[in-house]
């Protein structure tokens, strides 16, 4: 291997992955690098593919090689691992090579992997920098909830008007004894009148 693809893998997998999430420019190595770049090239291509994002990262950084695909697919890795701005950096920094001639398909447009670029890196930061859709309004749920508790709580009012019927039945006798009438009071020879009350 060239010197310049054995000094990245030196460095931590942990250390790179920062340094991805922060968005740094990392790639550095073109000429000494490009015979390990081509070697890896294919097993780049497969792990876009199939969105292995983090052996993409890692496999690019270590290789340490440096042009418009190569920052496009640390912009592609960034931006499956949630690093969006990140993801921004890369691909502005692919665009800029693209224009600037550092350019997979100057050399060689199998080199590019399918990709054309800068379209494939202006494409993905155009979309990234739109601003995402708010979230969907949560009043209409809340909404259909007090409805379908409306009931329950027209029941609950309604028990305590609701009265006892009234009562028709005669008053309980008490214990005061009312004198009956004189004109009541049974007459003939065997009635035997109770002896007057003194108070």
């Amino acid at each position: 291997m060239t010197s310049c693809a054995v000094r990245s893998p030196e460095v931590p997998i942990d250390e790179l992955l920062r340094r991805l999430q922060a968005g740094e420019p990392m790639l550095d190595c073109r000429l000494t690098c490009l015979d390990a770049w081509r070697a890896n090239r294919a097993t780049a291509l497969v792990l876009n593919e199939t969105r292995r994002w983090r052996e993409l990262a890692v496999l690019v950084m270590q290789t340490g090689y440096t042009d418009d695909l190569t920052y496009f697919y640390l912009g592609r890795a960034a931006e499956g691992l949630g690093y969006r701005e990140a993801a921004k950096t890369y691909y502005q920094i692919s665009a800029r090579l693209s224009a600037a001639g550092l350019a997979c398909i100057k050399e060689n447009p199998d080199l590019c992997n399918g990709q054309r670029l800068p379209g494939a890196a202006e494409a993905r930061l155009a979309e990234l920098t739109v601003p995402p859709p708010p979230p969907p309004p949560k009043a209409p749920p809340r909404r259909q909830q007090s409805h379908r508790q409306l009931p329950a709580t027209t029941s609950r009012q309604a028990n305590p008007v609701s009265v006892a019927p009234a009562r028709t039945t005669a008053p309980a006798p008490t214990d005061t004894a009312v004198e009956p009438d004189a004109s009541s009071k049974p007459t003939g020879p065997d009635f035997a009148a109770p002896p007057p009350v003194r108070r």
